[in-house]
């Protein structure tokens, strides 16, 4: 990846020459920089994504609540929201309720300070401030969602069950969320690697410090990677979500048609609370089993094939038989 110290672009490289070697060296702030940075974009992007499985939590809790004599998936669905939500409020108070990166000046001036305060980050210390800071978010994000993992597994097995249930379901969530859970996993092996990004030696550049420095730039790298796949991750189903509103609850339940901007993350709460006061109980269509010719065709010939196979196997060995103990 390459790094810009004031005017000049420099790859890192063993075979650098000497002038960008000292640059390197005098201005190594800069590794802690861009690590402290692919932190923060991770972190912010993790939020968004709290936001969105906060949304989904909300939709999916609210259809069971409509759904009578199932307690277990029920109550098991609302504990998952609440603490979701919990959760959600501890990245609001700590990263403001804006949703933007870091460096975004759209954010509402409520929130200004707060973003003020991510930003100063990047010049922290990173073993000491950044990381286990870092940790916390990361930890409390992995339990979380092994908790989402859980409940989404159950709810598409109840959901599957029944014909105007599997309608309900966000298509491909289940995939998306262990594809998510690696992510998490995966930056969380990365912050398990001491780094000597905040002491780094400029005297030299020598082959020991060049291998430092690969180091932390495959640390920083990785991170801006999972923090890319996170924000992938909410694009695809933060719109897959608002068409979600729109057909399902709007068009489907509320029998209108849903401006896009109320479609919109966090927003969509409210459209899935006005949905929910217009349906008494959902009630269950099970599946009606399928008579299939051909299939039922197919499992008389194996049924024939298996018995002549059989027969054969019984007459080869009588004939065995009757060869050895006669002769």
């Amino acid at each position: 990846m390459p790094y810009t110290v004031g005017n000049k672009r420099i790859i890192l490289s063993e075979d650098l020459s000497e002038s960008d070697q000292k640059l390197l060296l005098k201005h190594s702030k800069v590794f802690r920089y861009c690590l402290n940075n692919a932190c923060i974009k991770f972190l912010l992007n993790l939020k968004k994504i709290i936001h969105l499985y906060s949304d989904i939590m909300i939709i999916y809790s609210t259809l069971l609540n409509k759904i009578p004599h199932y307690d277990d998936i029920t109550h098991m669905t609302s504990r998952c929201k609440t603490n979701l939500l919990r959760l959600e409020d501890d990245f609001n108070d700590f990263f403001g309720h804006g949703i933007r990166n870091a460096y975004d000046s759209s954010c509402d001036n409520s929130d200004e300070h707060k973003f003020d305060l991510v930003a100063n980050w990047c010049d922290q210390n990173y073993e000491k401030g950044m990381k286990p800071g870092f940790q916390l978010w990361l930890k409390a994000s992995m339990a979380m969602f092994e908790q989402i993992d859980k409940t989404l597994l159950c709810i598409e097995l109840f959901f599957s069950s029944y014909t105007n249930l599997k309608k309900l379901l966000i298509p491909f969530l289940k995939e998306q969320t262990s594809s998510l859970q690696h992510s998490l996993k995966l930056v969380d092996h990365y912050l398990q690697v001491p780094l000597i990004v905040d002491d780094i030696s400029k005297n030299e550049y020598d082959q020991q410090v060049f291998q430092n420095l690969k180091e932390i730039e495959k640390i920083t790298s990785g991170i801006e990677k999972e923090a890319g796949n996170l924000n992938t991750a909410f694009v695809t189903f933060d719109g897959s979500l608002s068409m979600y509103t729109n057909i399902l609850l709007g068009k489907a339940i509320l029998k209108r048609y849903i401006e896009s901007r109320y479609c919109q993350l966090i927003k969509r709460r409210e459209i899935c609370c006005q949905a929910s006061e217009r349906v008494v109980s959902i009630p269950l269509t099970e599946d009606k089993p399928c008579y299939n010719p051909s299939m039922k065709f197919l499992g008389k010939t194996l049924t024939y094939f298996v018995m002549a196979i059989m027969m054969l196997v019984i007459i080869v060995f009588y004939r065995f038989y009757k060869i050895i103990f006669e002769t």
